[in-house]
């Protein structure tokens, strides 16, 4: 279970994300049957919603809130919700979002695990959303270039880029690019066996949210999700209302209209239901709507001005 919001107005949003590296579960167990360790001292303590619970516990801002979960995962270790899996999510107060990517740091490419002397345990930075920007986590690693210069906008465990570059993940050379340095390349990365890649599960998603939001920009599809900027400036400011029409939203008047086409079938429904035979057999895909099927609700957060905060909705 995912934490939402605080009295403060911190408010959270969440979005599981592929990872280059990530680690066994508190047990010993996970991804790995065949590695299991019977002994679960020192193995990683937190998951994301672990991480959230206890910023919202203790923090009044979303600065607050990137550095303890930072920094507590990597004291203690962090671990995925999904096999080979990091986490990406948005952090907001009353006066500025951030975006907060981690995965794991204390396992080689092959799985095993260093144990908690590892000299980093989890590879974590957060971004400040620019004021008037709209930013997307479609179930990627969206932060690239880290300026470690730059304190206003970015925070970072302090030894990720020693380690990235340790581990081969990154030469080292210009400024690190979280998402190709933690995260495989949603163009290539196989996510399920036996099932090819789908880069439109994330790349549609940033398209249609920014075309929406920024229309004069004239951003077109793209197949590469990592070919879009981190956030767009909104040509308007959004109505609550037009927020809440993006989490409804299926490519309608598009040439990706998912209400047509022989998968809408008779009736024109907009929904897809993910995996089956059809996608092995002939290897193809179809843009994820930003609405789906098993969606069981949508949030939209609104932290309110500092004078207002005991009214954060």
């Amino acid at each position: 279970t995912y934490p939402y919001m605080n009295e403060h107005g911190v408010a959270f949003g969440e979005s599981t994300a592929a990872a280059t590296l990530w680690t066994l579960e508190p047990d010993g167990s996970g991804v790995w049957p065949d590695k299991k360790i019977e002994s679960p001292e020192g193995f990683p303590l937190f998951s994301v919603s672990n991480l959230m619970q206890i910023a919202l516990e203790r923090c009044k801002t979303a600065r607050c809130a990137i550095e303890t979960m930072g920094k507590t995962a990597e004291k203690y270790g962090f671990y995925g919700e999904d096999p080979e899996s990091g986490e990406t999510l948005t952090v907001t107060d009353n006066n500025e979002t951030w975006i907060f990517n981690i995965a794991s740091a204390d396992c080689d490419r092959k799985g095993n695990w260093e144990g908690p002397g590892a000299k980093l345990r989890a590879a974590w930075v957060g971004k400040r959303v620019p004021e008037g920007h709209v930013a997307v986590s479609p179930n990627l690693f969206t932060i690239k270039e880290i300026d470690p210069d730059d304190k206003e906008n970015f925070m970072f465990a302090e030894k990720i880029f020693e380690v990235a570059v340790e581990k081969g993940l990154w030469d080292g050379n210009g400024l690190m690019n979280y998402a190709s340095t933690w995260g495989p390349s949603p163009l290539t990365h196989v996510y399920l066996e036996g099932v090819p890649p789908v880069p439109r599960y994330m790349s549609m998603r940033l398209w249609r949210i920014y075309s929406r939001v920024a229309p004069s920009l004239k951003l077109q599809p793209h197949i590469d999700p990592w070919s879009f900027p981190f956030s767009v400036p909104v040509d308007k400011q959004l109505t609550r209302r037009e927020i809440f029409e993006l989490t409804r939203d299926h490519y309608e008047g598009t040439p990706f209209d998912m209400r047509l086409g022989i998968l809408a079938g008779p009736f024109g429904t907009p929904n897809r239901l993910e995996h089956g035979e059809g996608i092995t057999e002939h290897h193809g895909e179809y843009p994820r709507a930003i609405s789906i099927p098993r969606t069981a609700y949508s949030v939209v957060a609104e932290a309110l001005p500092d004078h207002r905060a005991d009214r954060a909705a």
